[in-house]
């Protein structure tokens, strides 16, 4: 294998890996505060809490994976 596409590989892996990593983290991290803050509305309603808190988070985790993607220049 040419060091030149074991290079490649690695930066292709690694940048799958952040990205996994930060989705992970995304959720985890906004959770708690989602919850909170949503405390009213999931007393009202239960599912659209919930509904609301995971369309929050899955925005954010789309951005994250966008950018990620434009920074580490990961192409299929």
């Amino acid at each position: 294998m040419k060091p030149f596409k074991l290079k490649s590989e690695v930066k292709k892996y690694l940048s799958s890996a952040f990205i996994a990593a930060f989705g992970l983290i995304t959720a985890l991290s906004w959770k708690d505060v989602l919850t909170e803050y949503l405390t009213g509305i999931i007393s009202i309603s239960p599912i659209q809490g919930k509904l609301i808190s995971a369309l929050i988070i899955t925005f954010i985790s789309i951005i994250a994976v966008i950018t990620i993607t434009k920074v580490m220049g990961h192409k299929k």
